[in-house]
């Protein structure tokens, strides 16, 4: 599992040109998956996205692809760790 950290390189006024794409762009993962949970940090100065991912070459390409990346809204940050303590509802998902 993966925490990825976004840290916004534009104001928040110029990444909310961006938002909808960059959550369209998300849409795929979620849909295969891939993807736990995402959001904007509530003091607006980036967000976090955790990923059910296993590989890191793959949150690598996830990363590269994301249209916050490709136009330079955001900068990331990938924590890697293991779930050992979660809500009985998401064990299915965690694989265990």
């Amino acid at each position: 599992m993966f925490l990825i950290e976004l840290t916004y390189q534009l104001p928040w006024e110029e990444v909310q040109k961006y938002v909808v794409e960059h959550r369209a762009f998300l849409g795929r993962y979620y849909e295969a998956r891939e993807l736990l949970v995402s959001g904007p940090k509530a003091n607006k100065t980036g967000g976090i996205i955790l990923s059910l991912q296993t590989n890191r070459a793959a949150v690598d390409e996830l990363i590269h692809h994301d249209p916050f990346y490709v136009k330079g809204v955001a900068k990331y940050t990938v924590s890697e760790f293991a779930a050992v303590k979660f809500q009985p509802e998401i064990q299915e998902l965690l694989g265990n």
